[in-house]
């Protein structure tokens, strides 16, 4: 049965988290609603994606000899979470999995959300191979939806960026990428239908930096492999996702953890009081 948990303050940053994907599904600045609600046309808020991003031709993959089938974006998003730990200040999220139908493999996932003051949100998510002998291999993804009235657009800063759109499959064209200048600002009407997302490469993409009146700033620990701009209608809601990972059908798992290792990705979102108009992508 899925459970919602409340965290922070409603002056400052106030969380909504489901039990269910431990999914963030209310996000609140100042009072003032960030994240898309999850009705239609799109039923989710922020779900992590694990353990692939995208979509696998013919939505298979195989392993060890062996094929297996898995949906878009993997299936942890559709689990139900323990709540492990609960104060004032923090949540975390447990998830513990024996072998899944699709993904063979003995694993936890540990989600956890803590403020270290009223501005500033971490978000850890840890995952732990559970096998004795085998590597666990995965990817990673994060994949919120925020109001289009938050989110109308967003500048680039530096020159090795690329953008490209996936195609029918699901999976990034790389042969029609395009350099991105410097300073280059995309707006969200840039680009007339966001159902096919436009994937962003290269360059530094470890921090997001909101222009106006929120002043949300996010740093990702390690810097994600790529971001994707998507909606199934941008005039209601985009999503800005971070990939570990990349849709390709011949790799879909970035990492490999040996027996017993754990590794850890980190979202920090602090706020800064100014007018909000768009994002900045900045380099280190």
């Amino acid at each position: 049965m899925e459970s919602i948990f409340e965290l922070g303050q409603k002056e400052h940053m106030l969380l909504k988290i489901s039990s269910l994907g431990a999914e963030i599904r209310s996000w609140k600045l100042n009072n003032h609603e960030m994240i898309w609600p999850a009705q239609r046309p799109w039923l989710r808020s922020s779900p992590w994606l694990f353990p692939i991003v995208g979509r696998l031709l013919n939505g298979e993959y195989e392993i060890e000899g062996r094929r297996y089938s898995m949906v878009q974006h993997g299936f942890l998003r559709d689990q139900n979470f323990l709540l492990e730990e609960k104060t004032d200040s923090k949540l975390k999220f447990k998830y513990v999995s024996c072998g899944h139908e699709g993904f063979p493999f003995r694993f936890t996932v540990r989600i956890e959300y803590f403020f270290e003051n009223p501005l500033c949100l971490r978000i850890e998510f840890r995952v732990c191979n559970d096998e004795s002998i085998r590597c666990l291999p995965f990817s990673l993804g994060w994949h919120p939806g925020y109001l289009s009235s938050k989110a109308q657009g967003f500048s680039l800063k530096g020159t090795s960026y690329r953008i490209g759109a996936l195609d029918q499959n699901g999976h990034c064209d790389l042969e029609k990428e395009r350099n991105l200048p410097t300073f280059n600002r995309l707006n969200c009407s840039d680009f007339p239908d966001l159902r096919a997302a436009q994937v962003l490469t290269g360059g530094d993409l470890s921090q997001v930096d909101w222009s106006g009146e929120s002043g949300l700033k996010m740093k990702f620990e390690p810097s994600p492999e790529a971001l994707a701009l998507w909606s199934a209608d941008s005039d209601q809601f985009v999503c800005l996702e971070s990939w570990w990972g990349k849709p390709l059908c011949h790799r879909p798992f970035l990492y490999e953890l040996k027996p017993q290792e754990e590794k850890k990705f980190s979202i920090h979102a602090y706020q800064e009081i100014r007018p909000l108009q768009g994002l900045c992508l900045n380099k280190a």
